[in-house]
């Protein structure tokens, strides 16, 4: 099926505490943006990057320096991660069936994991490339005391890439905005419309860059996987 990738690259990441968006970060002599996209090329027929206003210009910059920078278009974020989504799936081109939505700051994703989300959309309307939770649970109140041991049995931690079929999404995201629904990643969207959505087994490998540390262990894993 024709699959657009959009990429939500609108974050601050200020969490990560550096000069600039982590997202833009180099890893390896490479900006993290592109090593998280690159994997996609050879799968999908469209890219969009969704960015905010203060790093289009750094962005695009960057972009136009790759070969692939001609399939790669910029478009502007929402308020929320949700409303990014929901730009960069309309800004598809309308050939496209199926959409990846991918991380900016996940730079290790494979093309394992991205061609078994593939197959899978042809079950289901929407799928999550996730790892198990095989870490003990505990809820807490505000003091922090623990209140329970929650069972992991059954639980999985969502990663992405996540993949959605374009014809239940686009209302559903649509929707998702007119009733402000709060929702923590893109798959969610469509579980709350009522679509059935199917998990993907990911690699540990695919981490986020979140926090400077993150940055170091991702610099190290791509060092053990390529030898370089």
């Amino acid at each position: 099926m024709p699959t657009g990738l959009v990429i939500p690259a609108a974050g601050s990441g200020r969490r990560f505490g550096g000069s600039g968006p982590k997202q833009l970060e180099v890893l390896a002599g490479r900006p993290v943006l592109v090593r998280s996209i690159e994997p996609f090329l050879e799968r999908v027929d469209d890219i969009v990057v969704v960015v905010n206003s203060a790093i289009r210009d750094t962005v695009a910059a960057i972009i136009a320096q790759e070969p692939w920078a001609q399939r790669c278009r910029l478009v502007e974020g929402g308020d929320c991660r949700r409303d990014s989504v929901h730009n960069g799936l309309l800004a598809l081109q309308s050939g496209c069936t199926w959409a990846l939505v991918h991380d900016a700051a996940r730079p290790l994703v494979t093309t394992a994991v991205i061609d078994a989300c593939l197959a899978a959309l042809h079950h289901h309307p929407a799928v999550v490339a996730a790892i198990p939770c095989n870490d003990t649970l505990k809820r807490v109140d505000e003091h922090p005391v623990i209140t329970a041991t929650v069972s992991r049995q059954g639980l999985w931690r969502a990663q992405t890439p996540q993949g959605l079929r374009l014809e239940q999404a686009l209302p559903a995201f649509a929707q998702a905005k007119r009733e402000d629904w709060d929702v923590t990643d893109d798959v969610s969207v469509l579980e709350r419309a009522g679509c059935v959505s199917a998990i993907v087994a990911d690699s540990p490998r695919n981490i986020k860059i979140t926090l400077p540390d993150d940055l170091a262990l991702a610099e190290a894993l791509l060092h053990l996987s390529t030898g370089a």
